[in-house]
């Protein structure tokens, strides 16, 4: 099992492009889509640009009850694969936005293991991003070869309790199937070293005082992005990937160094 990084990740804020992309297919039955979230929600804290590696990082940390045991809710490369355009609704979605995904492969080893689908809901509130998981082993892909037409399934709510039971380390459980992940998470205090007891005291006779070696002075670490690096970095990664037009790519970025 991955465990959560311990400083998980800074999000970055902007504001969100007009008619913005809203689907993203990875094969059949796999998506990740931008809806308007419930009525009555209170607004989310979006768009955000957030790491693909931290995303992934999330989703591999996903648990979920196997018998006695836990196993991971997604595949090591199926997190990676949901990671990337995750990260791309998120970096444009309004607050009245939540994103919500359906992810559908072969679970377990062998020619024959069934194809198996995860849906869910995500969004960044308060600090923090949330995760909903609705299905975590439907066997939707069945169901259709079946000559079946069955509906699309859910993908969790806030009003709803689902009968998912997820777990992840560091998130905070609001609920079984609702996990709320900390964006500024920061890494535990260093423990103090464990003092020696105390021993008699013994008398040594001292010994010639030594010259100190000339050790190179240590280099200044790097200074950290600042916020303003930051959100440059990510309109210029959403006017590469054209989910903004030039002219709003030099009005943000204008907007941007005034408030330096």
């Amino acid at each position: 099992m991955n465990i959560l990084p311990l400083a998980l990740v800074v999000a970055t804020c902007l504001s969100a492009a007009p008619g913005h992309r809203r689907t993203w297919a990875l094969g059949t039955f796999s998506w990740v889509k931008l809806e308007r979230q419930e009525p009555g929600a209170p607004a989310n804290a979006q768009p955000c640009a957030m790491p693909r590696a931290a995303l992934a990082g999330i989703l591999t940390s996903l648990t979920i009850p196997a018998g006695p045991d836990r196993e991971p809710l997604f595949l090591a490369e199926e997190a990676a694969r949901l990671a990337e355009p995750m990260a791309e609704a998120l970096a444009v979605a309004d607050p009245g936005e939540d994103l919500i995904f359906m992810s559908t492969v072969k679970r377990g080893g062998g020619f024959m293991a069934p194809r198996l689908t995860v849906t869910g809901r995500v969004f960044v509130l308060e600090g923090r991003l949330n995760v909903i998981i609705q299905e975590t082993r439907l066997e939707y892909d069945g169901r259709v070869r079946a000559n079946d037409t069955p509906p699309l399934p859910g993908n969790g709510q806030r009003a709803r309790p689902g009968a998912a039971v997820i777990a992840a380390p560091g998130a905070v459980a609001l609920r079984g199937d609702w996990l709320a992940f900390p964006l500024d998470a920061a890494p535990p205090a260093v423990p103090s070293p464990v003092q020696p007891a105390s021993q008699p005291a013994v008398t040594v006779a001292p010994a010639p005082a030594a010259v100190p070696p000339v050790l190179p002075a240590a280099a200044k670490p790097a200074a950290p992005p600042t916020l303003a690096e930051e959100r440059l970095r990510a309109i210029k990664r959403l006017r590469e990937q054209n989910l903004l037009t030039e002219a709003e790519y030099q009005k943000k970025r204008q907007e941007i160094i005034k408030d330096l």
